[in-house]
């Protein structure tokens, strides 16, 4: 490259000259005036990092320009891909260049920061897989950009030289491994597609072997075009598992495949740029950082909205645990758990508490002469009733069979007796059954009631006495309420 400057001061001048570049293997700088060489300077990855004249992340020469016309010649040789992004001019403005890139650059690691030690917290404490998959993508994508940028030369410097030439194809190649495993664990394909999964595993392994081969060969240049292109393949081969997610109807996929899109193609563009395959520029060079700080927002959305689900679905889970299936009525666990801080509130307020228990009278002869289905159609209909009847603060809930329980706090014995005496006459009131064959029958049902107010209210001594008294009820002939 040959690059013709003037300097039109009586005196020589500094300039400043940095190839934002840190991935070259031997760089010559050759300053040239009247055929006689003024100055000559060795950089590349090549060379020990002792031989730099100054401490940078790229490639950067200080020349001071004599007066008059004079050429600058440089020689570049790499295996790498060779893309000369020059910047000529003023040291001043090149601080300044500087300063804006380091802001530029601790904003986006800040940001992948934040978010991978976010996940690792929500990995701690859900133990998720695809949480730490995340936080060791980001983990990925922060030491492959800091390793083609240069900032991991600069902060391991001085760096050993084979750790140095063998950094970038390595980090690039990891960042594409864990993009791959992160979207198998997201999309659980490990699951839907276990054959695909397997064979995705399987490439990946080949691909590192391939690598390390080439690397103890010396194929430097084999080794980076094949981490590239691996690079490409991870940021197209994620689309299709995405839309295929998506398709299944999982909703978190669409924005996994909005993420994956933009990811995609900024990683695309980036290494398609620096392997001379599309013109080479500023945006072309900074692509994959854009794409992947808009797929690290909307991965953390697709993450949120995965969450978000599960949570509903276990929130979902627990309440039909906790309900009768048939009347949507609590079941006798959800009761027990329910009546215990009710019972000890009012043992503390001193307030009368009061148990109801309602049984319908010759069930079993309702399901043998019309069947089980009209048997839970008069379930759902007592269940109706009792929803209808009992105190808002009442605990109600099929206790068992064709048994229902209410609970009632500040309910006294009379109070509870008038309730149990219209829920009687309201399933008294019931359509008779009928049926071919077998003469109609109404449904009627009998009601136990117990009552306690003191300092020790316990829910069994409650449902003792009511049984007892519901058997008395019965005893004496059904289809009535004995407190």
């Amino acid at each position: 490259v040959r690059i013709p400057l003037h300097n039109g001061h009586a005196t020589p001048v500094l300039r400043s000259l940095l190839i934002e570049n840190s991935w070259l293997d031997r760089l010559d700088l050759y300053l040239v005036q009247d055929g006689r060489v003024l100055d000559h300077y060795r950089l590349g990855d090549r060379l020990p990092a002792a031989t730099r004249r100054n401490r940078h992340r790229h490639p950067l020469y200080e020349p001071l320009l004599p007066p008059g016309d004079s050429v600058l010649y440089l020689r570049v040789e790499t295996p790498d891909p060779m893309v000369l992004p020059i910047r000529f001019g003023h040291p001043e403005a090149r601080l300044r260049y500087d300063a804006l890139n380091a802001y530029g650059y601790g904003a986006l690691y800040g940001f992948a920061l934040a978010l991978l030690l976010y996940n690792l917290v929500l990995f701690l404490r859900i133990r998720q897989a695809r949480y730490l998959a995340y936080g060791i993508f980001l983990f990925s994508f922060i030491l492959a950009n800091a390793s083609y940028t240069g900032h991991l030369v600069w902060a391991l410097w001085p760096p050993h030289r084979p750790v140095w030439q063998g950094l970038n194809p390595t980090a690039i190649a990891l960042y594409a491994t864990c993009g791959i495993l992160f979207g198998l664990a997201f999309l659980d394909i490990r699951r839907l597609l276990p054959v695909l999964y397997r064979g995705v595993l399987a490439l990946i392994a080949l691909v590192w072997g391939v690598l390390t081969v080439l690397w103890l060969a010396g194929e430097q240049a084999w080794v980076v075009a094949g981490a590239i292109g691996f690079a490409i393949f991870y940021s197209l081969a994620v689309l299709p598992l995405a839309v295929f997610a998506w398709r299944w109807g999982r909703s978190e996929a669409g924005y996994y495949l909005l993420a994956s899109l933009a990811g995609a193609t900024g990683t695309a563009v980036t290494a398609l740029g620096v392997s001379n395959l599309i013109p080479f520029n500023e945006f072309a060079f900074h692509a994959v950082e854009l794409g992947v700080a808009i797929d690290a927002v909307l991965l953390s959305f697709a993450l949120a909205e995965q969450f978000r689900l599960a949570q509903r679905q276990r929130i979902l889970a627990e309440r039909v645990s906790r309900l009768d299936p048939l009347t949507s009525l609590y079941n006798r666990r959800a009761f027990q758990e329910l009546a215990a801080p009710l019972l000890a509130n009012a043992e503390r307020q001193g307030r009368p508490v009061s148990l109801l228990l309602l049984d319908l009278d010759e069930f079993k002869a309702v399901n043998d002469d019309y069947g089980h289905r009209e048997g839970d159609q008069v379930l759902r209909q007592v269940a109706r009733i009792l929803r209808q009847s009992v105190p808002r603060d009442a605990v109600l809930a099929r206790w068992g069979g064709e048994e229902f329980v209410v609970l009632m706090p500040n309910t006294d014995a009379g109070k509870a007796t008038r309730l149990a005496e219209r829920l009687r006459t309201a399933v008294e009131g019931l359509p008779a059954r009928r049926s071919l064959g077998h003469r109609s029958r109404r449904i009627t049902a009998s009601l136990g009631v117990c009552s306690q107010q003191g300092s020790s209210l316990s829910l069994d001594a409650l449902v003792r006495t009511a049984e007892a008294n519901l058997h008395r009820a019965k005893a004496l002939g059904r289809n009535c309420v004995c407190v």
